[in-house]
């Protein structure tokens, strides 16, 4: 979590799962970073939950097959960081 400050720990239905909003002024931008976020997770085989909405963008990253969090969700959340800063 130290590496990746800006999502939290969220518990939904007791699984763990890792969760940021990224913040935009218009509804263009959310969905051009979440469809540079979609193309990632499909290369690498992980796909988040993404929700979109006027001005921000939720990410959110477990993995379901283990019921919570795995390293691979922590590095793609970094990834999703690495885009949101090269896109903003």
């Amino acid at each position: 979590m130290p590496l990746i400050p800006d999502w939290r720990l969220v518990f939904d239905s007791g699984q763990r799962r890792l969760e940021r909003k990224f913040i935009f002024r218009d509804y263009q931008k959310p969905m051009e970073l979440a469809n540079l976020i979609a193309e990632v997770s499909e290369q690498q085989g992980h796909h988040p939950r993404i929700t979109i909405e006027w001005g921000m963008l939720t990410v959110s990253w477990s993995t379901y097959a283990i019921g919570g969090l795995h390293r691979n969700d922590f590095i793609m959340a970094s990834k999703s960081n690495d885009l949101f800063n090269e896109f903003s």
